[in-house]
């Protein structure tokens, strides 16, 4: 009854290991998209530039941030709700 229980405990932590090791492998893959790059830090001082592609992260040490290269695009309200509010909004809006 003991060994049995013993190999409860072993497979249990066994699982548990293999889950962590996963979620830290899966955390440290990245994917960067075509007009995007990834800045990446390592402890605090830049290492470079990566992508696009995979990239691949040491998990508690790197932070990586998104940059945009394409532009933005800003949506603007239709014709007959633009009559209705004030100019000066409008400008603001536009200036955003």
């Amino acid at each position: 009854m003991f060994l049995q229980l013993e190999w409860v405990v072993a497979v249990v932590a066994l699982v548990v290991v293999v889950i962590v090791v996963v979620a830290v492998l899966a955390s440290s893959i990245r994917v960067v998209p075509e007009f995007m790059r990834l800045v990446v830090f390592r402890l605090g001082r830049l290492v470079g530039i990566r992508g696009p592609g995979l990239v691949f992260l040491i998990p508690v040490i790197d932070q990586a941030f998104l940059w945009i290269l394409g532009s933005r695009l800003l949506m603007l309200l239709s014709r007959p709700a633009l009559r209705r509010i004030t100019r000066l909004w409008i400008l603001t809006c536009l200036f955003i």
